[in-house]
């Protein structure tokens, strides 16, 4: 009689092993995802300190500006458009 092994013998050395190497990757892996992430944090931090206006004052007169830019064209556009009566508008200057 011979023994058998379950999982087929030397097989199952193979398969704890591929085991073992896919668990070490994982942790490189997670390892390099956080130096990486560390190191993006840290550029961002030295390049927002460096800034002459800070963000939330760029984004403010960004979003100044933007407003603006919708109220002028707006006005523009109310200006060259003329109300027919029956409550459509036309181009200015165009014949009804």
């Amino acid at each position: 009689m011979s023994k058998t092994q379950p999982w087929g013998g030397g097989r199952f050395m193979v398969l704890m092993a591929g085991t073992a190497m896919v668990g070490a990757a994982a942790v490189v892996g997670l390892t390099g995802l956080a130096l990486g992430g560390a190191a993006i944090v840290s550029g961002i931090r030295r390049r927002v300190e460096r800034m002459e206006v800070p963000p939330r004052e760029l984004a403010h007169r960004q979003w100044q500006h933007a407003r603006s830019a919708l109220s002028s064209g707006a006005r523009a556009w109310h200006s060259s458009t003329v109300a027919r009566q029956d409550g459509n508008a036309v181009p200015a200057g165009t014949s009804t």
